[in-house]
């Protein structure tokens, strides 16, 4: 019996998408290229070329972005459509651009599409597969996936709000020993429950923990007062305060709306821990974890003047897939791609204003008034997120000055 013969294992090595793309992108920004040079000058904007190929302003502007960009991956979503490049070709052979041009701008927009096809099936989900490549994140891109969640999510979740703030303040106890408290103030503007059918509740809640410069500083239990709404600069229908019930965190309390834009309110609600820390910090930071669809989240820290280094200021957003809540262990690898940043707007004697909520300042005063913290300037720090995604984890840090 003639024993069969055993195959080798051959391997065969794909191109890396990003090399490829590479090269699909540089022929035809090359060949875009080409064509402007055919044209009578001076071709210097994309209204000039606009009016030298009798184009529609959109697809002049488009042609221009690719031609110009030092980092063509980058502007993968600014590439025309087949019908635009249709007209292109057209328009080009009207002005007796050369059959040479024209059909490698045929060519390399034919190899384009199967670039497309081949490694993703659609320009949507190419952008996605090149975001981040070329030294260049598309950030306009970003934002509009994160839009078009929120959309979704709204709808699949029963609720959203146009803006949500976390303003923490902290505050040393007066006295020759070092105790710290911190206060919680929590808005949620235009909240609105859209699922008539099910209610839609508010989780609102304060964690606290130290981190103190040495293990021998364990910080006793801090008290955790409950919750408490801010009457004076809540709108429309006020929220109910359902009791807490068994498997909720400690110290957490719900908020109930009617449904439907009547029922549509602005919320401000508070919270105050003593005795969070006997020990001062090594940093200081607010975080919060993304659970309403919502348009804009604002963080806010305000600490005494002198104690944080304003040039150590950071702000990151991260997310576990397959934990969601383990993001709050802030590691590297779960880091989004999105770039956000946060801004110190200096040591203030008042709170600043705050763009979308005309009554931001006056609530934050009024708490500051409330727990007898006035008389205390105040180092501020504010990050915004636009359509920040659910179950991410928004993180503002700050270090410790040195000496303080």
């Amino acid at each position: 019996m003639t024993q069969m013969a055993m195959s080798k294992l051959v391997e065969v090595q794909a191109r890396a998408v990003e090399v490829e793309a590479v090269e699909v992108l540089g022929d035809l920004r090359a060949a875009l290229s080409e064509l402007i040079a055919e044209l009578p000058p001076p071709v210097l904007r994309a209204v000039d070329l606009e009016q030298s190929l009798g184009l529609d302003k959109k697809l002049a502007w488009q042609i221009f972005r690719v031609v110009q960009s030092a980092h063509p991956l980058g502007e993968v979503h600014n590439i025309p459509a087949r019908s635009s490049v249709r007209r292109l070709l057209i328009s080009a052979r009207k002005r007796r651009v050369s059959m040479r041009v024209i059909d490698r701008m045929d060519t390399a927009f034919a190899t384009f599409e199967r670039f497309v096809a081949m490694y993703a099936g659609s320009r949507e989900s190419l952008v996605s597969v090149l975001n981040g490549l070329g030294q260049r994140k598309d950030a306009p891109y970003e934002t509009r996936l994160r839009k078009s969640h929120f959309r979704t999510a709204s709808q699949l979740w029963g609720i959203h709000a146009q803006t949500l703030i976390r303003t923490s303040i902290f505050h040393a106890q007066p006295g020759p020993e070092f105790v710290l408290d911190s206060a919680l103030i929590q808005a949620a503007i235009g909240l609105e429950r859209v699922r008539v059918s099910e209610a839609t509740d508010v989780t609102i809640m304060m964690r606290t923990k130290g981190t103190p410069q040495s293990a021998d500083d364990a910080p006793p239990a801090p008290i955790r007062h409950p919750a408490e709404l801010l009457d004076e600069f809540c709108t429309g229908p006020r929220p109910e305060l359902p009791p807490h019930t068994e498997g909720g965190a400690e110290g957490e309390s719900k908020l109930r709306l009617p449904p439907g834009r009547t029922g549509a309110a602005t919320v401000y609600w508070m919270q105050w821990h003593e005795a969070m820390s006997r020990a001062r910090s090594t940093d200081y930071y607010g975080r919060t974890f993304v659970t309403i669809p919502t348009q804009t989240l604002v963080w806010e820290l305000l600490l005494p003047a002198g104690w944080t280094d304003p040039s150590t200021a950071r702000t990151c957003m991260y997310a576990c897939r397959e934990h969601p809540e383990q993001a709050f262990a802030e590691r590297a690898a779960e880091l989004m791609p999105q770039q956000e940043s946060v801004q110190y707007l200096g040591a203030l004697d008042s709170v600043p204003l705050l763009g979308g909520s005309p009554n931001h300042a006056s609530a934050v005063r009024r708490v500051i008034e409330k727990l007898g913290w006035t008389g205390t300037r105040y180092d501020v720090y504010r990050a915004s997120v636009q359509y920040p995604l659910l179950h991410t984890m928004l993180a503002l840090r700050v270090d410790a000055a040195e000496g303080a």
